[in-house]
This record gives structure tokens, sequence and C-alpha cells, in this order.
């Protein structure tokens, strides 16, 4: 299964692809809504009023990851993302197994599922210097990932998606925070060495890899990609515009990093990602958008559920 068209958005978890239905039983149709935002179809049986409340708050992620994406982010065209929320963990877990807390896809529908109020996933600003990654930032972010940066290898997005999703927002005021420390990450490249910079260009970002590895190159990636936006900044947009052009990593690398080979990457990663560890900048702090209602709702016929819950119970599609 390649990480390009269907992935968990749980690197702390050792990421390991979408599922398919893992146990018996269906969750219940009754009591489901759906919710329509500018950008997003949000369909849930939790309790109405926190169905408002999450497509408010998931509508204004999107937002703040558009900003912090700059302006590259106003070709992010594509059909609505569509975000399942169960109210119930068990029927999340019925579908995609224990190890996970959210999923998404991007072909042929964007999709993110994960489960629980906005309690349990909200991405409210922090005073940390750095957080474990939201599940739910990091899926919404994979996917505009993929449309912001149109041809770009599984390295490049999935370490794309890692530095975003530790962003934060303060619900109130709008304010994005862009740029803390991902605990996961760090851990995962800090405790898988044995990888190298070079070996990431060629990474193919299968899932059904050896689960060290792959998270090993989650990690090395995640460190590539804030190691370039710490340093190299105007790097990022090179290698973007590279890889739209269809060159492969190896030659975008030449390119966008001309002074450092591969070989040398690996050293100068290690000492910037060590040093700014134990004297984390602080987050940049971006004007996103205020919280909105929804734009409409109804309610889903069980009909309707029970045609959802069947379509997540299909493996991803390529």
């Amino acid at each position: 299964m390649n990480r390009s068209h269907c992935c968990a958005a749980v690197l702390a978890a050792l990421l390991t692809g979408c599922a398919s239905s893992t146990t018996g039983g269906s969750p219940s149709t009754a009591g489901w809504h759906e919710l329509v935002t500018a950008h997003l179809v949000v369909q849930t049986d939790l309790s109405l009023t926190e169905a408002r409340d999450s497509a408010s708050l998931l509508e204004q992620l999107y937002r703040g990851l558009m900003a912090a994406a700059g302006t590259r982010a106003a070709l992010a065209d594509g059909p609505p993302i569509q975000v399942v929320i169960f109210s119930n963990g068990i029927d999340f877990e019925r579908l995609y197994g224990r190890t996970l807390s959210a999923v998404y896809q991007v072909d042929p529908q964007p999709r993110v599922v994960s489960f629980g109020p906005p309690t349990r996933w909200a991405f409210r600003s922090s005073l940390g210097p750095s957080v474990p990654p939201n599940v739910v930032v990091a899926a919404i972010a994979g996917i505009l990932a993929r449309r912001v940066h149109r041809g770009a290898p599984p390295w490049f997005l999935s370490g794309v998606g890692s530095y975003f999703a530790t962003l934060q927002i303060d619900p109130d005021s709008g304010t994005v925070l862009v740029g803390k420390g991902n605990v996961a990450g760090y851990q995962a490249y800090t405790g898988i060495r044995s990888l190298k910079v070079a070996q990431l260009m060629r990474w193919d970002g299968k899932v059904d890899d050896k689960e060290l590895t792959f998270a090993g190159f989650e990690g090395l990636s995640w460190a590539t990609v804030q190691w370039l936006v710490d340093t190299r900044p105007s790097a990022v947009q090179a290698f973007s515009q590279a890889f739209a052009q269809g060159l492969d990593s190896e030659t975008a690398w030449r390119q966008a990093v001309p002074a450092v080979s591969l070989s040398e990457a690996d050293q100068e990663i290690y000492k910037h990602i060590k040093l700014i560890w134990h004297d984390l900048p602080k987050a940049r702090e971006l004007q996103g958008a205020p919280l909105s209602p929804p734009l409409s709702e109804r309610a889903l016929a069980p009909a309707e559920v029970d045609a959802l819950v069947q379509d997540l119970r299909m493996p991803a599609r390529r």
C-alpha cells in the first residue's frame, strides 16, 4: 500500500497504513449529521452541539494550515475534504484496529476518519516549545501537502506533513502557531540512526516495510524538512518547483541545496536537530481565521450511514 494513496496519521504509533474492518459489528445509524463548511464535509454521530463545534474548529484548522503554507496554498484546489468522526472509539477500532487514532486518504476522495469530541483532538495553542503531533492536524496537513506540492516524493510530503502536525490555533483569536517541535518526529529520528539521507531520497514510501525502518524514514523526513525550514527556507520552494517539473529527489537536491552534498547532509541535519531541540525557537505567529458556524447541516438517514460505513470498510483504492 503506497503512502501517497492512504496513510495513517499516527507517526508516534509507527504508521501502518489504512486497514479494512478488523472486528465484527457496525456503528449505530442513529443520530448522524452532515455539516458543510467552505472546505469540508463533516459527518458524525456526535451530539449536534459537538458536531457544530467540530465543523467550526476543523474549518478554522484548514484556513490556519493554508495561512501557514504561504502563497502556494492558493493553488491547493480540490474537492472538499470529507471528515468522518465517530463519537465512540470502539466504532473506529472496529474499522482500523487499536493502534491508530486517525487515518486519511487522498484518492479518490480526500478523507479523514477519527473519533471523539473536540476535547479529545482539539489543537488549542499551548505554551510548550515542543508537542506531540496532533493526528487530525497531521491528516489534513497530509492531504493539503499533496495538493500544494504536486509530484513531490514520499520523504518530502511526509516531512512537510510532520512539520505542520504540531500547528496550534487559539480558537478565539484565530492566531496560528507554526513550527513547534514534533516530539514523535524527534524520537523517531534520534531513535533510529542507521538510515542515511541518500537512502531517504530513494524511499518509495511504502507502509509495508519493517516497522522500525518505516518509522526511521518518517523521522528522517521530518528532520530533513525541519532543517530546511530553519536553515534554508527558500530551498523548500525550490524543491517543490523541481518536483512539479518531474525531477527526481537527487537532482532536486543538487538544485535546491547545492552547497551541501547528500553525504554531508547527514551530519548537518543531526547537528542542527540536536542543537535546536535543547533551545527550540519560539513558534511563529500568523493570523488565521476566526471561528465561523457551518454553512449548512442536515440529518443523515440510516441508509446513508450504512452506505458510509460500508465505504469506510473498503480498502483504499489506488
